[in-house]
């Protein structure tokens, strides 16, 4: 289910959890009329590497990819940014991300929707 409260401090995709397992964010968020999502991956702990996946959606259901992150091995604030003039922003966007290696990794993800 998209939100659709949006703060200065960007709002949750994905609260702070570890994960030993590839999957989606909790959360998607509505993506409105924004002419750009920003998106922030806050990474405290991680063993083996993840990519990060910018899923966005038309009818809430089926996702397409719409950018893919580098391979990340290292802890740290990553920033993304997606507009809608290069990415399909639909209606509501996620983010999935693929471990790899075995890892597991400690994470919260946030984004804020521009217009």
């Amino acid at each position: 289910m998209a939100r659709d409260s949006f703060t200065m401090q960007g709002d949750v995709f994905q609260s702070a959890a570890t994960k030993a397992a590839s999957g989606n964010s909790e959360f998607a968020l509505s993506t409105k009329s924004a002419r750009t999502m920003e998106v922030w991956a806050t990474i405290s702990a991680l063993t083996g590497t993840i990519i990060f996946s910018f899923d966005t959606t038309q009818d809430g259901t089926n996702y397409v990819s719409q950018k893919v992150s580098a391979t990340l091995s290292s802890t740290g604030r990553y920033t993304y940014v997606l507009n809608r003039a290069d990415h399909a922003l639909g209606k509501a966007m996620r983010v999935s991300w693929t471990l790899s290696g075995g890892g597991s990794v400690t994470m919260d993800i946030a984004g804020l929707r521009m217009e």
